[in-house]
């Protein structure tokens, strides 16, 4: 049986992929370059998604268009310092969709190896969650728009609680056949 269905789950993508592209223009139009860029690259990873069915389930391609239109109503709403939870929430949520993405990568590539320790295996992606974090917070810093000392170590623990989120979705996805995941 089947717990979601593929073709909404494609249109809702394609729509929310839509969407981020639209906050993009909209940022050009605005004059805000630095931030249309950054949707750019969304909107590419999102068609990247789209573009991978073959190799991720079509639940991971909404998650990744969904994270991508919140990030763009962020930067094309300037939501980002109100309401106070929103950076917060995005930093959970980005980090959650692309360590999944990659750690159902690496699940399915080691599919025949016997299971690893659950331990190793939640040290392995909440490490490449936090590495994600530390490199979206240096792109951050190279740009000019980091914020203080605190939102940074704010930011870091968000990103890590997102990639231990990731973990449990992917044990979750992984006792499921792919087939059910769209």
């Amino acid at each position: 049986m089947r717990v979601f269905d593929v073709r909404q789950m494609r249109f809702g993508s394609f729509a929310l992929a839509t969407l981020t592209a639209i906050c993009a223009v909209y940022l050009v139009l605005a004059g805000r370059a630095a931030d249309a860029g950054i949707l750019a690259v969304m909107v590419a990873g999102s068609l990247a998604f789209l573009l991978w069915q073959d190799r991720l389930p079509a639940l991971f391609t909404l998650l990744f268009t969904a994270v991508a239109a919140l990030n763009g109503a962020g930067y094309a709403f300037d939501l980002w310092q109100r309401p106070v939870w929103f950076d917060e929430v995005v930093h959970v949520l980005t980090p959650f969709v692309l360590v999944s993405a990659i750690a159902w990568l690496l699940i399915q590539r080691n599919e025949a190896k016997p299971a690893m320790n659950r331990a190793t295996y939640f040290l392995k992606v909440g490490t490449l969650g936090l590495l994600i974090g530390f490199a979206w917070e240096g792109f951050e810093y190279l740009i000019g728009i980091i914020g203080s000392r605190a939102d940074t170590a704010s930011d870091l623990v968000m990103d890590t609680i997102g990639a231990v989120g990731a973990a449990l979705f992917c044990l979750w996805a992984a006792r499921h056949p792919r087939s059910d995941l769209g």
